[in-house]
């Protein structure tokens, strides 16, 4: 079964307008999407649903360096919030570098790890 999405695993492939990501992810790896510069959404796949929009599955518990750098397309098409499941525990300060589209960020309230603070931003809780 395969539960990380190898690093530069996608990287540079211009034709990718979408990705489906199970809920089996553990880890999206540094660069694993990185100049995927036509990529609109994230589609975050489970046993029970399909869910279109800029949706990290649940169960995902990291995202490296660079996963998302440079996908300039990322929430163009809608002009979506990334959603970060309440399973995150860690995401790079780069892992979304020059996606300018998004119109924010929503953290799971039941996250341990972050809160979106009601702004465009992803913050750590305090200890």
């Amino acid at each position: 079964m395969v539960t990380n999405i190898g690093p530069y695993a996608f990287r540079g492939h211009s034709n990718m307008t979408s990705i489906n990501i199970h809920g089996r992810i553990i880890k999206i790896d540094q660069g694993a999407f990185e100049d995927c510069r036509n990529l609109l959404k994230i589609n975050s796949l489970t046993d029970d649903e399909n869910v279109s929009t800029l949706n990290i599955p649940d169960g995902v518990e990291r995202i490296e360096g660079s996963a998302f750098y440079h996908c300039d397309s990322l929430g163009k098409d809608k002009q979506d919030k990334l959603c970060i499941p309440k399973s995150i525990t860690y995401v790079a300060s780069s892992a979304f570098s020059y996606v300018n589209n998004m119109y924010g960020v929503d953290a799971d309230p039941d996250n341990e790890r972050y809160e979106d603070r009601g702004c465009n931003g992803l913050f750590t809780k305090a200890d």
